[in-house]
């Protein structure tokens, strides 16, 4: 697949050279954390944490770039996914007091919790076929993977190992799971998991810290997030087969998935506790930030914004 570079250096330095861009407001300052395409690719579902608030999760129609902010609460609601008909996401919640998997519809009502008990569950990806999700939990001491009915009803662990597994995607075949490994006193890697046997096979790790993983739209590499030196972020693809490793971004970015007719790649660029999320159409060579000069919250009253600025006594 070609990638007119040029475009997107061109373009990204109007975006990176303007700071005032990169602020929706100035009264409010936001992290995007993580970002998943709707199955027909016409919307996003993301998290946004503003002004170091709790994450709230929202969902954004691309043409028009209308969004829906889908939870509103204390908690934190983070790490989406959407069911296969695009009418449900799954996502993590800390309401009721520790986190857990929900699911509610993409309208954001109708919230009902699939797991329930006292170690933190989080990080769901729902399989290709609809069937079962794999997420993380420490419910045997230790962060794993584990895989349950989408209905929430029966659960199996996947792997064991004295290792921490996060962020696990499902494989478009079905067939695996991918998802970064934390050891002590190892750089993170990332691990593709054979969803039948637990085995796992090392993709990328050992020279440089790699976290994030995602799936090529055909299943063919993993996209992940390298950080090679302190405070350097890269999106790289990684061929299954060990053939390729190359730098796929020349720009900054963390989180990165592709669309699902892999025609479109949306990252998000930045740090905490400012971030923003882009997407790249590979079809035109264009990059769009969706969020740089997005308002999800409304500017201040003039009442307020006048008692704001009068000095105290």
């Amino acid at each position: 697949m070609s990638r007119p570079w040029a475009i997107f250096a061109a373009v990204c330095v109007v975006y990176w050279g303007t700071p005032a861009l990169c602020d929706t407001l100035q009264t409010q300052t936001v992290f995007y954390q993580e970002v998943s395409w709707s199955p027909d690719g016409n919307k996003i579902a993301f998290t946004a944490m503003i002004n170091q608030k709790p994450a709230e999760i929202y969902t954004m129609l691309l043409r028009g770039k209308v969004v829906t902010k889908l939870t509103s609460n204390d908690a934190s609601d983070a790490w989406t996914c959407w069911s296969t008909d695009g009418t449900r996401i799954y996502f993590t919640s800390k309401r009721d007091g520790n986190d857990e998997i929900y699911v509610m519809k993409s309208d954001g009502g109708g919230a009902k919790r699939l797991t329930e008990n006292t170690a933190r569950d989080i990080a769901p990806s729902l399989s290709p076929d609809g069937t079962e999700i794999a997420f993380v939990s420490d419910r045997d001491g230790n962060p794993d993977i584990y895989i349950m009915s989408v209905d929430g009803a029966s659960t199996e662990r996947l792997t064991n190992t004295p290792a921490r597994e996060s962020n696990p995607h499902w494989s478009p075949n079905g067939q695996q799971v991918v998802c970064y490994v934390q050891e002590e006193g190892k750089k993170d890697r990332i691990v593709v998991i054979d969803a039948e046997t637990g085995e796992g096979t090392t993709i990328a790790g050992e020279a440089t810290s790699n976290t994030y993983p995602s799936w090529s739209a055909d299943g063919s590499a993993i996209v992940y997030c390298s950080s090679p030196a302190e405070g350097e972020r890269w999106v790289y693809s990684a061929t299954l087969d060990g053939s390729k490793n190359d730098k796929l971004l020349p720009l900054t970015a963390f989180y990165s998935a592709y669309s699902p007719d892999g025609k479109r790649i949306a990252y998000i660029g930045g740090a905490w506790p400012s971030s923003n999320i882009y997407v790249i159409d590979y079809s035109d060579g264009t990059l769009r930030c969706l969020t740089c000069d997005l308002a999800l919250e409304p500017p201040p009253t003039d009442v307020i914004a006048d008692q704001k600025s009068k000095p105290r006594r």
